[in-house]
């Protein structure tokens, strides 16, 4: 497939005429869920969820940006972190 046409499908997506918040959430790793939700929030967003346990996994908590999209922020329980290649 040419590139070119890559480009031209990737600017018809760009071309969105209304957002619709809730199709996908993406988690984002973090290492202190209240001070993440509060600078979303100091930048615009809202909290939808506070920081939420659970159970022998970690912490979750859900902010919306402006557009209405949801983004979740997730903090592992330190146990589970050991080879993690995402915290060192």
């Amino acid at each position: 497939m040419p590139l070119s046409y890559l480009t031209k499908e990737l600017q018809r997506l760009d071309k969105v005429e209304k957002v619709i918040p809730g199709g996908i959430i993406f988690y984002v790793a973090v290492e202190d869920i209240p001070k993440t939700l509060n600078k979303a929030e100091e930048l615009g967003a809202k909290t939808v969820k506070g920081k939420t346990e659970i159970p022998n996994v970690g912490w979750f908590g859900f902010f919306s940006d402006l557009d209405g999209n949801i983004i979740g922020v997730f903090t592992a329980k330190r146990e589970l972190l050991y080879g993690s290649p995402f915290f060192s």
